[in-house]
């Protein structure tokens, strides 16, 4: 790799992270957003983006990432799949996976991932096969106390770290629930 691809992948690196960090709050505010169509364009120019640079300097494992969630936002900002807690908890989630990506590739520029789980959760969604109206159960979030923090603010908690869906009808009692309202 001549000195020009190296700088460019960088300079990509750097940019990257600074865009997910801008948008994370996007990611936070869409459960409480009475309209979230501006929150969702915020979302998919990002992801759209990432896909596109990602390509075009060979980080092919993010480039199929943020494919896969650019489809999933188009298709809930398209109507196509109603905004639930247990998607905004994969967005969320997709969002800390690109940062944990973003980082990794900052200290090695071959690294590879296997994102084949995350990938799977939204090929049910844009599938249709996971539907919360058949589960409500998986419905309900809950507010999870962890001492983590976001790798680019060492002193915030990664938005995601709040969250996890519920597995079972009886939660712990030391969690508070938080629900949409539909």
């Amino acid at each position: 790799m001549d000195d020009f691809e190296l700088e460019i992948k960088k300079e990509f690196l750097n940019e990257a992270l600074i865009n997910l960090e801008e948008v994370e709050s996007s990611f936070m505010e869409l459960e409480a957003s009475k309209d979230s169509k501006p929150l969702l364009d915020k979302i998919f120019r990002l992801a759209h983006n990432l896909k596109g640079g990602s390509r075009a300097v060979g980080f092919g494992d993010i480039a199929e990432f943020t494919h896969q969630l650019e489809s999933l936002v188009l298709k809930i900002k398209n109507d196509e799949i109603k905004l639930c807690s247990p998607l905004i908890t994969l967005l969320l989630r997709s969002n800390d996976r690109l940062i944990e990506m973003l980082l990794a590739l900052k200290e090695n520029l071959t690294a590879t991932f296997n994102n084949s789980e995350m990938l799977s959760e939204f090929k049910l969604w844009l599938e249709g096969l996971k539907n919360p109206l058949q589960h409500p159960l998986e419905s309900t979030l809950e507010l999870a106390p962890r001492n983590t923090t976001s790798p680019l603010s060492p002193n915030v908690p990664m938005a995601s770290d709040f969250f996890f869906e519920s597995p079972s009808p009886t939660p712990p009692q030391k969690y508070q629930k938080l629900q949409l309202k539909t």
